[in-house]
């Protein structure tokens, strides 16, 4: 570098929070500006979608690092989520038996 140039420095920061890795398509349009996915509800041999509030903490290429209303376990529709309403019927292709 020459004196009066300008240079950038990119330094690694790692910062402890608790939150999902999840991809960018499963996000959809909240209240207010936010952000929101759906997450499958199981009611015996049927499902629907149920919406929960999300704050994305960082993006990352196709991916975001959210937190918020979601928890371990919770089933999230990875993508075509602007398509569903909450209470929706879907039919879950990952259950059905092979």
């Amino acid at each position: 570098a020459v004196a009066g140039e300008l240079a950038r420095l990119r330094l690694p920061q790692t910062i402890e929070s608790r939150g999902a890795w999840i991809p960018a398509t499963a996000l959809t349009r909240g209240a207010r500006g936010l952000w929101a996915v759906f997450v499958l509800v199981h009611d015996g041999d049927s499902s629907s979608v149920e919406r929960r509030e999300v704050e994305v903490l960082h993006t990352e290429a196709e991916r975001v690092y959210v937190r918020g209303t979601i928890a371990e376990g919770d089933e999230i529709v990875l993508g075509s989520a602007h398509r569903l309403v909450p209470g929706q019927r879907v039919h879950d292709t990952s259950r059905r038996p092979h």
